[in-house]
């Protein structure tokens, strides 16, 4: 497994965003054995999944399949996507990250390089 995100049902089970494997996996966690696993092809890279828990979709799965670029709304049992947003950029790219003064974003340094005395990159 590559697990990228988990979300935890019970202490019995958990689903498991399998991202370089492509798949969401349930987990049963008494037997540490795969009991549901979303079809082939119909993800690029899960990283994160919830199960919804109240309401009209109260058991559907939301699930950010990053390079896909999207988010979708699945019921997970007939595996039926619901519901997509496309165009989603993944989210941990947008997520700023602080390292003393610079910001980054996906490793790219959004500020203004600061320069050493000799004139290098200081990072």
């Amino acid at each position: 497994y590559y697990p990228n995100g988990i979300h935890l049902l019970s202490h019995e089970r958990m689903y498991v965003a399998d991202e370089h494997h492509h798949h969401v996996r349930l987990i049963d966690l008494t037997s540490m054995t795969e009991v549901w696993k979303s079809p082939a092809g119909q993800l690029k890279a899960a990283c994160s999944v919830h199960q919804v828990q109240q309401g009209k979709w109260k058991g559907y799965l939301l699930i950010s399949d990053t390079d896909n670029n999207r988010v979708i709304l699945a019921e997970p049992e007939r595996w039926k996507i619901i519901y997509e947003i496309s165009g989603v950029h993944g989210v941990m790219k947008s997520v700023p990250v602080f390292r003393g003064s610079d910001q980054y974003i996906q490793g790219s340094r959004i500020s203004e390089k600061r320069k050493n005395r000799q004139g290098k990159s200081a990072l």
